[in-house]
């Protein structure tokens, strides 16, 4: 009713903080593709203001991400969550590794060389950022860009051990540590998840391309 009286005015744009935060998960789903058709049809700029990323990622054509009242980052749903500007944002997407290094240098592919208490690794510059060497930053990869294996045949590698796992719905997050007790998590669908025969307290290595380890542009 609140939301019928607020359209019968035709406002040019509509605040609506939290309008589905005491709905159950299912009818939430639902609610939220009403009312992204709704503002399709009306034409109505909607600021939808919510806590929950599920929410902002699937109805948003831009979104923001604020903490303590600073703007951390303004973009279109694919564009935050690929590129996160700093590690506020890179843990408020989720899916998200986190560890810092030290540039050494650039590699002939123009991508940084890096140390780090685990190891050397390759990462990527997002675009505008520059790096000097002896510089501290820090870099995320996501969980869906890991390969498990045995057998290693990246740059970027780090020897592990799984030690925990969580299935959640078509999807299975893999977790594992390594050393300097840095922590991963790597997703996986069923199917390559049982294919690897992935176990608690195995030793494997996790990979990644360097093109998929991403520079933050704010390290903090």
């Amino acid at each position: 009713m609140a939301l019928a009286r607020s359209l019968v005015t035709e406002p040019p744009i509509l605040l609506l903080d939290e309008p589905l935060s005491a709905l159950d998960a299912h009818l939430s789903v639902r609610m939220q593709g009403v009312l992204t058709g709704l503002q399709k049809d009306l034409g109505i700029t909607f600021v939808y203001v919510t806590h929950s990323q599920s929410e902002a990622f699937a109805m948003a054509d831009r979104v923001v991400i604020m903490s303590r009242g600073r703007v951390e980052q303004i973009g279109t749903p694919q564009a935050v969550f690929v590129e996160p500007h700093n590690r506020f944002v890179a843990e408020f997407v989720g899916g998200k590794n986190i560890f810092p290094g030290t540039v050494a240098g650039f590699d002939d592919s123009g991508l940084v060389r890096l140390e780090s208490a685990q190891g050397s690794f390759v990462a990527r510059l997002p675009e505008g950022k520059s790096v000097s060497a002896g510089e501290a930053v820090t870099v995320c990869v996501s969980a869906e860009h890991i390969e498990l294996t045995t057998r290693p045949v990246r740059q970027n590698r780090l020897a592990c051990t799984v030690v925990g796992e969580e299935f959640i719905g078509s999807m299975v997050n893999v977790y594992l540590e390594a050393s300097g007790g840095l922590e991963l998590k790597v997703q996986k669908t069923h199917a390559d998840y049982n294919q690897l025969g992935v176990h608690c307290g195995q030793s494997l290595f996790a990979e990644w391309d360097g093109g998929h380890a991403l520079i933050l542009r704010d390290g903090s």
